[in-house]
C-alpha cells in the first residue's frame, strides 16, 4: 500500500517537472509574454482638411519666402492692385464696409528695410509740404501711404520722433508704434522707455499720432473713449506676423464721414492684425500705388489730396510712377 502511494507520487512529480520544462522551452526567460504580441489598432477614418486659402497670387503667410519670384511685375485692375518682386509683394483690394470705401493692403517684406519714411522735398526735417503722390514719386515707391504728419502734430502728440534711424525729438509722453529690424512693436507711454533704449533696439522709425487700435490680437480699449473716436476718413498700419504687414485706408462717401475708431480697429482685427496703430486722419489719408493715388475719385469734387510732411513707403521700383495709369486716372 505504501509502495503504491509512493509510486503515484513519483509519477505526479515527474509530470509536473515535464510541464515546467516544456513551458520554459516555449517562453525563454528573457522574453516578456506581452512583448510577443503587437497591438494593431483599427483604422480611424480621417477627416478631409480644407485646402490652404491663398490669394490670386498663390501666396501663403510669407509668400516672399515660399514663392520663387524672379521678375518684377504689377497689375492695375478694377478694385484690385498687386505687385511682386523678389523682395516685396503687395496685394490691395477695395471693399465697401460701413458704407465707406475701404482699401486693404497686405504687404509681404523679405526685409523690414523695405519700409521707410519719405519726406516733402526729400528734406529731413521736412521743409514745407507736398502731396503724398509727389513725395512718393521722389522715392519711386511701390506703395506709399500718409504717415503721422509729425511736423504738425509734434506739439500735440508728444512722442519721440525717429525717422530712418535719425532722432528728431526725444520727448516721450504718448504711445508710439516703432519699426524694429524684424517687426513692428507698440510701446505704451507708461512703460519704461527712452530714446536711448529705442536706439539700442535699432528702431528705424517711430509713429506717434495714434491711438493704438489692436494689441495682442484684441481691440485696444482706448478706441471707445479717445477724443478722435467719431467718424473720420482714416489710415492705419498693423502687423499680422513679422514680415506680413497690413495697411488699411478708409475714405468718406456721400453716405458717411468715415468710420469710428472702434470700427476701424474691428476692420484690422477682422483682417488678422495682431497689432495696429492709427495714423493721421481727416483729409490727409491717401494711398499711392506705383505713383498713382488709387483712393482718389476724380468724379468727386471734394476729393483731393491734402499736402503733408511725411509718408510711409514700401519698396522702390524704376517703373514707378506709371504715368500711363496716372494719365488715365485724371483723364476720366
Amino acid at each position: 500500500m505504501k509502495k503504491s502511494i509512493l509510486i503515484k507520487t513519483v509519477i505526479i512529480f515527474g509530470v509536473l517537472i515535464a510541464v515546467v520544462i516544456t513551458t520554459i522551452a516555449l517562453y525563454p526567460a528573457d522574453q516578456n509574454v506581452a512583448d510577443s504580441y503587437t497591438y494593431v489598432p483599427e483604422e480611424t477614418p480621417t477627416t478631409a482638411q480644407p485646402p490652404t486659402q491663398t490669394s490670386s497670387m498663390e501666396t501663403t503667410a510669407t509668400p516672399a519666402e515660399t514663392k520663387i519670384i524672379t521678375e518684377e511685375r504689377y497689375v492695375f485692375e478694377e478694385d484690385l492692385w498687386s505687385y511682386e518682386s523678389p523682395e516685396l509683394i503687395v496685394e490691395i483690394e477695395k471693399k465697401m464696409l460701413y458704407d465707406c470705401d475701404v482699401f486693404v493692403a497686405h504687404i509681404y517684406l523679405s526685409d523690414m528695410m523695405q519700409m521707410f519714411s519719405g519726406f516733402a522735398k526729400d528734406r529731413l526735417p521736412p521743409i514745407g509740404t507736398q502731396t503724398i503722390e509727389e513725395i512718393s514719386n521722389i522715392y519711386k515707391s511701390v506703395l506709399a501711404i500718409s504717415g503721422d504728419y509729425f511736423i504738425k502734430s509734434e506739439n500735440k502728440y508728444h512722442s519721440p520722433i525717429i525717422k530712418n534711424g535719425k532722432v528728431i525729438r526725444e520727448k516721450i509722453s504718448s504711445n508710439i508704434l516703432a519699426q524694429l529690424p524684424t517687426k513692428l512693436m507698440i510701446f505704451r507711454k507708461f512703460e519704461q522707455i527712452s530714446t536711448e533704449m529705442l536706439i539700442e533696439r535699432k528702431v528705424e522709425n517711430t509713429f506717434g499720432f495714434g491711438p493704438v487700435l489692436v494689441l495682442e490680437g484684441e481691440i485696444y480699449p482706448d478706441v471707445y473713449t479717445h477724443k478722435l473716436k467719431r467718424p473720420y476718413p482714416r489710415c492705419g498700419i498693423g502687423e499680422i506676423e513679422p514680415g506680413h504687414l497690413l495697411v488699411i485706408l478708409v475714405d468718406e462717401t456721400n453716405e458717411t464721414d468715415g468710420v469710428t475708431l472702434a470700427q476701424f480697429a474691428k476692420i484690422f482685427k477682422d483682417n488678422g492684425a495682431t497689432l495696429a496703430f492709427n495714423l493721421d486722419a481727416g483729409k490727409t489719408p491717401s494711398m499711392v500705388f506705383m505713383g498713382v493715388p488709387i483712393n482718389i475719385d476724380t468724379k468727386k469734387e471734394y476729393d483731393y489730396q491734402r499736402e503733408t510732411s511725411d509718408v510711409i513707403c514700401f519698396g522702390t521700383s524704376e517703373k514707378s510712377p506709371d504715368m500711363k495709369q496716372f494719365d488715365e486716372l485724371f483723364d476720366e
